[in-house]
């Protein structure tokens, strides 16, 4: 498996190896043992938030990912998150470290003008949830950063 930091060092693409033959492929999508050697210790259950103060509020990357090549994203604790789906339809799985709770979910406008993601897309197909969210400055009270 390979690890690579991105431009938000805490945020990894890992490439799992991949065996593959005339009849499709094979890879391990999580083995312990080497996201830890990798610097994933923490195990996976489910975890969805976002902090204040932290050194990169605000600040976002973005990563293509396909089926031509299965890579991964490690987004840590912390670390808000959405996708983008170019094609007509795929599979998105989320491993997480801790348990969801409902009363902690929070939304981020997709287009918010502060972030400027260039998204691929101009008009995309959002759940009435995500159409509500609110920028990222008029966002609820969020957890406050700390170490």
């Amino acid at each position: 498996m390979k690890v690579t930091p991105t431009s938000l060092p805490e945020v990894l693409l890992v490439e799992p190896k991949l065996h593959g033959d005339g009849r499709g492929f094979f890879y391990e999508s999580f083995q312990a043992l080497r996201y830890a050697e990798a610097g994933i210790p923490e195990p996976f259950v489910q975890d969805n938030d976002v902090r204040r103060g932290s050194p990169r509020f605000g600040k976002w990357v973005a990563m293509e990912l396909s089926d031509a090549s299965p890579c991964q994203l490690w987004i840590p604790s912390g670390f808000a998150h959405g996708f983008c789906v170019l094609s007509e339809s795929a599979d998105f799985f989320y491993k997480c470290t801790d348990y969801y709770v409902p009363e902690a979910e929070r939304g981020i406008a997709w287009n918010d003008p502060a972030l400027a993601i260039p998204w691929p897309v101009t008009e995309p197909l959002l759940s009435a949830k995500d159409r509500a969210a609110p920028t990222l400055a008029a966002a609820p009270v969020l957890p406050v950063f700390s170490r």
